[in-house]
């Protein structure tokens, strides 16, 4: 009976990505901390799980120019593994390519270093890996990009050439040409890691604000569903998902392990554990045990009191140590019952708050036309009657404004001047 190995898969770690945080003593931005965090706990839980090997299908950081700590930090992680004597395989995702071509990679540091045990795919390629359990063949994929299929010399009319379909055609030679090239190796279970976009995939909202499908590229499922594999080990898209469920061979987005944006508010976040052998696959997703959360709260104002009813919304809600999004909903006469720092002081627990608020657009009646012979009070009055938002408040705001009135009278020569 063929072994089986086991694999952690993990993607898109986003080293770099500083939004709503803060620098601490060291200098170390507070949301790199969380990032590395999450990485290093997804480390240490596949370390206690027994893998045989890693295999990180791309993107390390939020660009291809990744400060020096971001690289540290990053490294660091890795190292856990080199350390334990655990082959990682690293393919060159979307954001590890260099800026121009002939720069090298972000990931290309591993490789010059001759780090033991890193295997880094630049380039579409093939490797029999040999790990504590056993022999495993990878093929893999790095993200495509159009100035590196396109040659400029060939004077290429994009004009007339739908470059979307030429980056897929690309990719479903690739994929051919290495089914072509495969070892034949009795043993040694065939996993295929990539980075790219794969038909069917289910966006996080904060990707769809930038994943144009118009534009970028989509590979054919079939091709990845091919008996040729034994699991399919995906990066690119941050949402854990199996694009081939109930069959073989599993076609797995591990995901990202920590929520990048509110975008990605609720969605699980983590890794996958597979066990591969020669003809069949199982996996499991592990959710990280340390994620900071993105909490968005939205409150539509509806009764007489708009601070105590923000306040329970928000008390409904875990946020100790949590970055928050409140989002308030109220018309616009409501503003003056609200105590902005009641509301500040209920969300003072969390890591960070951005306080929102939306000011809906009073129902008018016709336009009010207030005599110059008309009081103070009695314009007010007439203001109040013509407001919907207003009407059930009036005794309050009438008590309130007779006060003022009778403030201001006691004064020499009062100059009230009303404008409604």
């Amino acid at each position: 009976m063929n072994r089986s190995i086991r694999i952690m898969h993990f993607a898109d770690t986003h080293f770099g990505i500083e939004t709503y945080g803060k620098n601490d003593v060291t200098g170390i931005n507070s949301r790199l901390q969380d990032f590395k965090n999450s990485l290093e706990w997804a480390v240490k839980s596949a370390m206690e799980e027994g893998i045989d090997i890693a295999i990180f299908a791309g993107d390390a950081y939020k660009n291809r120019d990744p400060k020096q700590t971001e690289q540290r930090e990053f490294a660091n992680c890795i190292a856990k593994l080199t350390e334990a004597d655990i082959p990682v395989v690293m393919v060159m995702g979307e954001l590890d390519m260099p800026v121009l071509s002939g720069r090298a990679s972000s990931i290309d540091i591993f490789e010059t270093l001759h780090v033991s045990g890193v295997h880094i795919f630049t380039k579409p390629g093939l490797k029999i890996i040999e790990t504590q359990n056993g022999p495993i063949q990878i093929a893999a994929i790095p993200y495509q990009y159009k100035s590196r299929i396109v040659d400029t010399d060939n004077k290429i009319d994009d004009s007339t050439l739908d470059m979307k379909q030429l980056l897929e055609a690309e990719y479903a030679g690739i994929i051919e040409r290495i089914k072509s090239e495969l070892f034949a190796h009795p043993t040694a279970p065939t996993v295929l890691a990539a980075h790219f976009w794969a038909q069917g995939a289910a966006l996080s909202q904060w990707q769809e604000s930038y994943l144009n499908e118009e534009l970028e590229p989509q590979i054919n499922l079939n091709d990845l569903t091919d008996e040729t594999w034994d699991y399919v080990a995906l990066g690119h898209i941050h949402t854990f998902q199996n694009l081939n469920p109930g069959k073989s061979p599993p076609v797995i987005y591990s995901g990202s392990p920590y929520a990048m944006d509110f975008g990605e508010t609720g969605e699980k976040k983590g890794f996958v554990i597979a066990n591969v052998q020669k003809g069949s696959a199982d996996y499991k997703f592990i959710p990280i045990g340390v994620n900071r959360q993105f909490v968005d709260i939205a409150v539509n104002v509806m009764g007489d009191d708009p601070t105590q009813e923000v306040v329970r919304a928000v008390q409904q809600h875990k946020i100790k140590g949590h970055i928050v999004r409140l989002t308030v909903h109220l018309n616009k006469a409501d503003q003056v019952f609200l105590n902005d720092k009641a509301i500040r002081e209920a969300l003072s627990s969390s890591f960070h708050f951005t306080l929102i608020m939306k000011t809906n657009k009073d129902k008018r009646t016709a336009p009010v036309t207030v005599s110059d012979g008309f009081s103070p009070a009695k314009s007010l009055s007439s203001y109040i009657d013509s407001q919907e938002g207003l009407k059930s408040r009036k005794e309050r705001l009438m008590e309130a404004a007779e006060r003022l009135i009778s403030e201001l009278s006691e004064t020499e020569e009062a100059n009230i001047s009303w404008s409604l």
